[in-house]
């Protein structure tokens, strides 16, 4: 048996084909059965869970405090079986999609955490800037067409990933004070802390290429504010502690460098109404003011978070968002 989770916050707007897709799945060799958390939500969420618990192997759970990862270590204490499968609320898996990820976790026995292949699920094409100018791995969880093989654990993301039940039973969770909480303005990073952290004590992981699900990408996921939030989001995440570095009010004097050089880059492209040089260095700006604010308010714990197996450490491209 294998075990899927997922938690969902006011998730009612796509939650509902979300489940339709997870009704048409084959199942795997064994049985599965699926939890699913309602978050803290306002809408009918746990409404739409309830209809399914007829078309599923639904157990439905709830946590009051806003929390994806808080979420996620809930429903982890149902988990049955030897693999446990990550997703979100807002995906569509293909049918053979649980076929294909115990298939894997059969022909490499000695690999412990596995990703999928993450597609976009557009509401409409996209604009040229968004393809261009967008980095879609960060900002929408897509894995741009990765081969099968070893990966490194922070391309491993949480619309599509799995886990061996093994590597948990010593308590291993995800960091709570990470990932969406509720809020615009959490830090990003929450699977690839989990993923590395598990990396760090010697599990290997792999990419599947052929466990596939759709990622439904939001009509306001399009807009350019929307897109820009996920930059600060991502400087949260990308921060980390440096106390060998000289500091001003205790904050890195590099990191007040860097804000200070993507503001000047976005004023000069904006007098000369250069918009993809704009958004580029609106990027920047934002990316360095999420990393200026997580600075600013660990400045006086300069060695929390200091593990270096922290995620997303020296690449601000690989954090995931994951939406999360």
């Amino acid at each position: 048996m294998l075990t899927v989770i997922m938690a969902s916050r006011n998730g009612a707007g796509w939650l509902k084909e979300t489940l339709d897709a997870f009704a048409a799945l084959h199942p795997p060799e064994g049985g599965w059965k699926l939890v699913v958390v309602d978050n803290g939500s306002t809408d009918r969420t746990s409404a739409v869970v309830r209809g399914f618990q007829q078309r599923l192997p639904l157990t439905a759970l709830h946590q009051a405090r806003p929390g994806k990862n808080a979420a996620l270590n809930l429903a982890l204490e149902e988990a049955e079986g030897d693999l446990v499968v990550f997703t979100d609320d807002d995906v569509l898996p293909d049918p053979d999609w649980l076929l294909q990820l115990r298939q894997a976790a059969a022909d490499f026995p000695d690999t412990g955490v596995f990703g999928g292949r993450i597609d976009p699920c557009w509401p409409r094409p996209p604009a040229r800037w968004i393809t261009d100018l967008v980095p879609l791995g960060l900002v929408y969880s897509l894995t741009v067409e990765r081969e099968d093989g070893p990966c490194d654990p922070q391309w491993i993301w949480g619309p599509n990933m799995m886990v061996r039940s093994a590597l948990l039973e010593g308590g291993h969770r995800f960091d709570e004070e990470v990932g969406p909480d509720g809020t615009m303005a959490y830090r990003m990073g929450s699977e690839t802390t989990f993923t590395k952290e598990l990396a760090a004590q010697g599990a290997r992981c792999r990419h599947v290429a052929r466990a596939r699900v759709r990622h439904m990408i939001r009509p306001f996921q399009m807009k350019r504010s929307w897109i820009l939030g996920r930059a600060f989001r991502a400087g949260r995440g990308y921060w980390e502690p440096e106390p060998e570095r000289v500091a001003i009010l205790g904050v890195p004097r590099h990191i007040l460098r860097e804000v200070g050089e993507a503001a000047g880059r976005w004023a000069v492209a904006r007098l000369r109404g250069n918009a993809r040089e704009r958004f580029r260095a609106a990027w920047d700006l934002n990316f360095w003011r999420g990393v200026l604010h997580e600075a600013w308010i660990n400045r006086a714990r300069p060695k929390r978070r200091a593990d270096a197996s922290r995620p997303g450490a020296r690449d601000r491209t690989a954090l995931s968002a994951g939406p999360d």
